[in-house]
């Protein structure tokens, strides 16, 4: 039960015993769900995030993989038997985001399928942009405008912006677009 059926031929000599070992491999079930993003998802592609396992070779977990661009994903893997409850922990990584890890997950029986009851949520890596503006004469700005508003500095990919004040600001949590950021990148 849960295993590939293996066929093959035995040659049978009189008073002689004959051994043979054959492999059976076990029968794939399958684990679906959705991955979300939990904030700035259009700076992100789904198809970049890589699922993993610590107990299934990443050969075998790619062989039965899904990974759809809207985070619907079904993985295979090997499935549980009557005799065997199989469990996993599933990985979800991505450059740009943090890991989420899904653990303790029962294989369904061969063939079946184990829907997760919640979404794997990623959440960005995020820096605090910390940053200073001089005017022409390399002064620091005054906080207010012409206009009367305070002068601000903006990420126009995320919206997110700030009140520069005597020629400083800080945006919190600003997402990255590298694994590595230089400590002064952003000066």
């Amino acid at each position: 039960d849960g295993y590939s059926s293996i066929n093959f031929q035995l040659q049978l000599v009189a008073n002689e015993t004959v051994t043979v070992t054959r492999v059976m491999n076990p029968l794939a079930g399958f684990i679906t769900g959705q991955i979300e993003i939990s904030a700035y998802q259009t700076l992100y592609q789904m198809t970049d995030i890589t699922i993993s396992s610590d107990r299934i070779s990443r050969r075998d977990l790619t062989g039965n993989l899904i990974l759809e661009p809207s985070g619907y994903f079904s993985v295979g893997v090997p499935s549980s038997n009557a005799f065997n409850t199989r469990q996993f922990n599933l990985r979800f990584d991505h450059p740009l985001l943090n890991e989420a890890v899904v653990s303790n997950i029962v294989a369904p029986r061969a063939n079946g399928t184990r829907q997760l009851t919640s979404p794997v949520v990623l959440t960005p890596i995020t820096v605090d942009l910390v940053g200073t503006v001089a005017d022409s004469n390399g002064n620091a700005p005054n906080q207010l405008n012409p206009s009367g508003l305070p002068d601000t500095a903006t990420v126009r990919e995320t919206g997110q912006m700030a009140n520069i004040i005597n020629g400083a600001y800080i945006i919190p949590d600003v997402p990255t677009a590298s694994t590595q950021v230089a400590p002064n990148a952003f000066n």
